[in-house]
């Protein structure tokens, strides 16, 4: 395994540990970590969830009881996050983000409910498995309201009223540029990417639309423009500085910046519309 330069995940003493204990009962599936009342409280569920499970875990070996499937999924979902924590150190770059917990929800639901199977105190079950209600419910209602806010999809809209045949698109933030190539693939989409990430490997799950020119510092390869004449889209997720280092030669403002807000991911969208004659 290696991960290159352009990695972005971090892993803190403080917030790491509450990620990855609270993840499964609280709303935040987004790469900000917030630690809101909501996750205070999915934390707390959390740990009294693993003490009721050691607790009872420790009940039904000292009983001889058949639990071998449940610590099978328990060992198998624990031994993946610290196999992922102890590479992170080995090579000191965190490779474990808590998102990642959501393709193993399987084991984590499958361990818990052998558990709950063994347990003869249906009250008890009963408002374990109301508490999850409410968290998940939670969970969902926030990330609907989240991820489908109109406001993510303006960004779509205006170019879909905007966009002409022939039209290139030019980004230096792979977030905003590369959902725009997902959603556009039938447009040229160049990616001025900085060479140190090398992430090239990585990026070619966006071809054949996205087309990476490398780009370090000052120093902008913009070769690919030299001989192309027609509409440029500048997309940047906040200011336009690629717009400020770029040549300017038979350069025309067709529509100024436009900046265009979402709750996604909270990116924001700034949108310039040049052309080259």
């Amino acid at each position: 395994m290696h991960v290159h330069n352009g990695f972005w995940i971090e892993i803190n003493p403080v917030s790491t540990p509450v990620e990855l204990l609270s993840f499964q009962f609280r709303r935040e599936l987004d790469s900000k970590f917030v630690f809101d009342a909501h996750t205070i409280i999915a934390l707390i569920a959390s740990v009294l969830l693993y003490i009721y499970l050691a607790f009872r875990t420790y009940k039904y070996k000292k009983e001889n009881t058949d639990i071998k499937p449940a610590m099978l999924s328990f060992f198998v979902y624990v031994g993946i996050i610290g196999i992922m924590l102890l590479i992170s150190l080995i090579i000191w770059r965190p490779v474990l983000f808590s998102r990642y917990l959501f393709v193993m929800t399987g084991l984590y639901i499958f361990w818990i409910a052998y558990m709950f199977s063994l347990e003869k105190n249906r009250y008890l079950i009963f408002g374990i498995c109301a508490v999850i209600t409410i968290l998940g419910a939670i969970s969902n209602i926030t990330n609907i309201n989240l991820f489908y806010d109109y406001g993510n999809v303006e960004v779509y809209d205006y170019l879909k009223e905007n966009l002409q045949e022939g039209d290139i698109i030019v980004y230096s933030d792979v977030g905003p540029g590369g959902v725009i190539t997902s959603v556009f693939p039938e447009y040229r989409s160049v990616f001025l990417c900085d060479p140190t990430w090398n992430v090239d490997e990585a990026y070619k799950a966006y071809a054949p639309g996205m087309e990476i020119v490398h780009n370090l510092g000052n120093s902008h390869d913009w070769e690919f423009l030299k001989e192309y004449k027609g509409r440029i889209w500048l997309i940047h997720a906040s200011d336009m500085w690629i717009y400020n280092v770029m040549p300017k030669e038979n350069i025309k403002v067709l529509k100024d910046l436009k900046q265009i807000y979402t709750s996604y991911h909270e990116y924001s969208y700034g949108v310039m519309l040049l052309e080259k004659y």
